[in-house]
């Protein structure tokens, strides 16, 4: 947790109210991780009432679902996204009527507040006691799964439309970059083609930062580029835990 409030802290710089320091960062987040250290972390440092704004929507994370119980998708322009391109376990999706629709997870908890973490805050019906047919399961969806409905094909995965509009976002967020950042991130084989097809449309980005353990991070700018030649942007090691 003390590792993502210093990540906050560099993204919303300042000492202003949340509200201002989002809309003045220039900064981007994407994420391939299911958990929700980074939302913790952002609520109870800036003490953020989740039930009063939409985690996910517009005003706070503009991940996408800017309807509190929507069936659609959407981000603000100009502005502070965070993008979680393979779901997330604080995402709810329920299939109505042949139409995905999105669900908040609240989980109560105040600023500061110790949480217990167990099967209960994630499962919605154990919960909330709803029946199993209406239950909004969690938005999660694995890298074989993602690749599928990206390809085309025709299917009826409930998060279709979900990892075709974040994908997209995330292709003209790549495109403005002047400077992407890969922390933590070890370009495994799993996801390696995806990510390099969002960095063939990074035209304008400077510099390409790959922050991971020292001697780490200087073995994946190697193999990438002898392997990956056609990664124009220039890479720079940054041995350094996050």
């Amino acid at each position: 947790m003390g590792s993502y409030q210093r990540l906050i802290l560099k993204i919303f710089p300042g000492s202003g109210e949340w509200q201002q320091r989002f809309r003045g960062t220039r900064c981007h987040l994407l994420t391939f991780n299911y958990d929700r250290l980074f939302e913790m972390a952002l609520l109870r440092m800036f003490g953020i009432d989740a039930e009063t704004h939409l985690l996910y929507g517009e005003d706070i994370l503009n991940s996408g679902l800017h309807h509190c119980m929507g069936d659609s998708m959407g981000f603000k322009d100009g502005r502070f996204c965070f993008l979680k391109l393979h779901g997330s376990v604080g995402m709810r999706i329920h299939e109505e009527y042949g139409q995905p629709r999105y669900y908040p997870y609240l989980d109560g908890a105040k600023p500061g507040e110790k949480l217990e973490l167990n099967d209960e805050r994630f499962l919605a019906r154990s919960a909330n006691q709803l029946p199993q047919d209406l239950d909004p399961k969690p938005l999660i969806v694995f890298p074989f799964e993602k690749d599928f409905v990206r390809s085309g094909a025709h299917n009826q995965l409930a998060f279709r439309e979900y990892i075709a509009t974040v994908w997209l976002q995330a292709e003209r967020v790549v495109e403005s970059a002047t400077e992407i950042w890969f922390i933590g991130y070890s370009f495994a084989m799993m996801d390696r083609t995806t990510v390099l097809g969002l960095l063939a449309r990074a035209k304008q980005c400077e510099r390409l930062v790959v922050q991971n353990l020292p001697g780490e991070a200087e073995k994946i700018c190697q193999i990438l580029s002898v392997e990956h030649p056609e990664l124009v942007v220039p890479l720079v090691p940054y041995g350094c835990e996050f």
